[in-house]
């Protein structure tokens, strides 16, 4: 299963970390939307925050052709550039490999960067349009997983943010697709093959072509 974290830390989205982590699974860790230089600090950081839940064998995924994943019950995918992100999975071919995992029953969890990875497309994060990312890269083919059903994803949504809502809004109705908004403090747990779970504490927001905002509460379950 899918699950999307709003890109808050470990404690803001615990109730989504409940679903996803349990002892002693093997994590596979993806961290490429860090640069090089914090891929260091960002294992030692999700060491140190799966350790607070007990004990689990936990790796980075860098070796071809699956990056960890045959031996792995979790992959996780943390934070960072989303484009550095894509273009890393794209140059080593793994979209059908992590639709493989999940078909053998594998869980994905995205935080942020690792969320946005997950819908169907990542050019809503780019600052060019109102996101939080750079392409610094230059990335052209902003296609992606697409795991939810043609949605896309908008971490670190804040609803008295009137910049994000008009970012979500306007790019519901030019693309004709859903954005899931998810806050820091929440995240979804994708519920089957299309029914989502808000995991909570806040509100999760809906923004779909030419309608108005639907706010989806904690244990909302819901549709897209």
């Amino acid at each position: 299963m899918p699950y999307l974290g709003g890109g808050g830390s470990e404690d803001d989205e615990s109730l989504l970390w409940d679903l996803v982590f349990q002892p002693p699974q093997r994590v596979a860790v993806w961290p490429y939307a860090m640069p090089p230089s914090k891929i260091p600090d960002t294992m030692r950081w999700i060491k140190r925050a799966l350790s607070k839940r007990g004990d689990f064998e936990v790796e980075i995924g860098e070796t071809a052709p699956d990056f960890g994943l045959a031996r792995a019950d979790v992959l996780a995918i943390p934070g960072g550039n989303t484009f550095d992100l894509l273009a890393w999975v794209q140059q080593n071919d793994l979209e059908q490999s992590v639709k493989d995992f999940l078909a053998r029953g594998g869980k994905v969890y995205g935080g942020s960067a690792g969320a946005i990875l997950l819908g169907a497309d990542i050019a809503i994060c780019d600052v060019e349009t109102g996101g939080l990312d750079v392409n610094k890269i230059g990335l052209k083919d902003t296609r992606s997983l697409n795991l939810l059903s043609g949605a896309v994803v908008f971490p670190h949504y804040d609803p008295v943010d009137a910049a994000y809502v008009f970012t979500c809004q306007k790019w519901a109705d030019e693309n004709h697709v859903v954005v899931v908004a998810i806050p820091e403090k929440s995240g979804v747990a994708v519920d089957g093959e299309t029914g989502y779970l808000n995991t909570g504490p806040e509100d999760v927001v809906l923004f779909k072509p030419q309608q108005e905002p639907v706010a989806c509460g904690a244990g909302h379950r819901f549709l897209l």
